[in-house]
């Protein structure tokens, strides 16, 4: 079984996808969920994930810092990065993507 981590700064995000992961039987997957990037550390130190799927725009440390964070301390998690059009441009330039996926969250802020 694998474990899942999801992080975002909006409930509705991350109470959607814990119910849509948790409901297939697809994937064999353990889901977790927390509403910041200090969080998932806190969990991270406590709990190995397999993958960890990361809002890029939350207030504090964004995503693009808490991915160079696992990576340094567990480089076999694999990390998916979404976020909202209007940010895309801003976050692409970063270095930090060369080893991610970006999904595109729909809707307006």
């Amino acid at each position: 079984m694998y474990r899942l981590l999801i992080v975002d700064d909006e409930p509705i995000i991350v109470n959607g996808l814990i119910d849509y992961f948790s409901q297939s039987d697809q994937w064999p997957l353990e889901v977790y969920g927390v509403s910041s990037a200090e969080e998932a550390l806190q969990l991270l130190l406590q709990n190995r994930m397999d993958i960890v799927i990361t809002d890029i725009g939350m207030p504090e440390m964004n995503g693009l810092e808490l991915q160079k964070r696992i990576v340094a301390q567990w480089p076999r998690c694999k990390i998916i990065f979404f976020d909202r059009v209007q940010s895309v441009r801003i976050h692409s330039r970063g270095d930090a993507l060369q080893r991610c996926r970006l999904r595109i969250k729909s809707g307006r802020r």
